[in-house]
C-alpha cells in the first residue's frame, strides 16, 4: 500500500519503532485517511504531494515515489516521511532563517534581497517580503541558480503568514513566486515585480487587494492566477468567492498563523503540470503548462508589493525548492 514501506515498517507511522502509541506527523495524515481496522488505500498523489514532516522534501520523494502512483522510482533513496532530520541526498535550495541575524539582508547563500524602502528583511526568523507598516513599497528576494537544466520535475514549499492593518482594512496588494530565467541580481531595476511576477519562467501569483473583480473569469480581484511568460495559463484563475471575507477566505488568512503553500510542477507528454496546494487544499491540480520549460538559468524569485493600503508579508520558512529528478 506505500513504497518502500518496509524500509521503516511500523516507524514509518509511529514514534515507536514496534509501532502503536503516537504517531509521526506523516503517521497522523495516513491515519485521516483509513478507518481504525480498515484496510483501505490511502497512498495517493495527493498524499505523496504533502511534506508531513517539514524537512522541505514531500512525503513521496522520501518514499521514492514523487507521484505517488505507486510505482517507485529505479535507485530512489528511500527516507522517512514522519522525521525531519531524515531526509534523501537531493539537489535543491533550503533556507530557514534559523541563523540569520534580525534584520538580515544578506544570507551569505549567493540569494539576494532589496526594497524600495527598506522593508524585505529577515526578522523573527521569518523573511519579511512587506509590511503593513509601510506604504507604496516593493520588495523581492531573490535564489542563487537552481541548476534546473533537464529537470523532470520539482517542488517548492513555504511556510506564510500574513498580517493585516489594524482596523480590518483590506489589504494590499499581494506577492508572487516566480521560478525562471530571471536576473539573479536583487539590486537590477526595480525592486520586485510584485503579485504579477516577472514575466519569464513560471509564476505563482498571490493577489490580495480587493478592487471589485471576484469572478473566476476576471482578470483582477482577490485570488491567485498561474502565468507562464506573463500570460495566465488556461485554467489558471482562481477567485474568492462574492461574499467570502475579504481578510478571511479560503485563499488568504490575514491572523499572522503560518501556513504550509506548495507547488508542485512536472514534466508530462507535450509540456508539464503544475499542483498548487493552500494549507493542504488543492487550488489547482494537474493544470496544464505547456509552455514553461526548466533551464540551467532558472532562480527562484518571491515579490511582493503595498501600494495605498498595506499588509506584512512572512515567509516562515524560506521556498524550498527540491529538485526531484532529471530526464533520462
Amino acid at each position: 500500500m506505500m513504497p518502500n514501506g518496509r524500509e521503516d515498517n511500523c516507524a514509518s507511522c509511529h514514534v515507536r519503532p514496534n509501532g502503536g502509541g503516537t504517531r509521526t506527523l506523516f503517521g497522523e495524515a495516513v491515519n485521516e485517511r483509513v478507518t481504525r481496522g480498515g484496510r483501505e488505500e490511502f497512498w495517493s498523489p495527493a498524499l505523496a504531494a504533502l511534506d508531513s514532516d517539514g524537512d522541505g522534501v514531500p512525503n513521496g520523494l522520501e518514499l521514492g515515489d514523487p507521484d505517488g502512483d505507486g510505482e517507485v522510482l529505479a535507485g530512489a533513496q528511500a527516507t522517512n516521511p514522519g522525521i525531519e532530520t531524515d531526509t534523501p541526498d537531493v539537489p535543491g535550495y533550503r533556507q530557514n532563517f534559523d541563523g540569520a541575524d534580525e534584520g538580515a539582508t544578506d544570507l551569505e547563500d549567493g540569494s539576494g534581497m532589496n526594497s524600495t524602502t527598506s522593508q524585505t528583511f529577515v526578522t523573527g526568523g521569518a523573511l519579511q517580503l512587506t509590511s503593513k507598516d509601510g506604504l507604496d513599497s516593493q520588495g523581492t528576494f531573490k535564489s542563487p541558480l537552481l541548476n534546473f537544466d533537464g529537470v523532470e520535475s520539482f517542488t517548492l514549499r513555504f511556510d506564510l503568514a500574513l498580517l493585516e492593518d489594524e482596523g480590518g482594512n483590506t489589504p494590499a496588494d499581494g506577492f508572487s513566486v516566480n521560478v525562471g530565467p530571471i536576473d539573479p541580481d536583487p539590486t537590477s531595476g526595480t525592486p520586485g515585480a510584485a503579485e504579477e511576477g516577472y514575466n519569464v519562467g513560471i509564476a505563482i501569483e498571490f493577489d490580495t487587494w480587493d478592487n471589485g473583480a471576484a469572478a473566476e473569469e476576471d482578470e483582477f480581484g482577490i485570488g491567485i492566477d498561474v502565468s507562464v511568460d506573463g500570460l495566465t495559463a488556461e485554467g489558471g484563475r482562481a477567485r474568492i468567492a462574492p461574499a467570502a471575507d475579504r481578510n478571511n477566505n479560503d485563499l488568504f488568512k490575514f491572523d499572522g498563523l503560518s501556513r504550509p503553500e506548495e507547488v508542485h510542477w512536472r514534466a508530462i507528454e507535450g509540456g508539464g503540470e503544475v499542483d498548487v496546494i493552500i494549507d493542504e487544499r488543492f487550488v489547482f491540480e494537474n493544470l496544464p503548462v505547456s509552455d514553461y520549460v526548466p533551464s540551467a538559468e532558472d532562480i527562484l524569485a518571491i515579490s511582493g508589493r503595498t501600494g495605498g493600503a498595506a499588509e506584512t508579508v512572512l515567509i516562515i520558512t524560506l521556498p524550498s525548492i527540491v529538485q526531484l529528478h532529471h530526464l533520462s
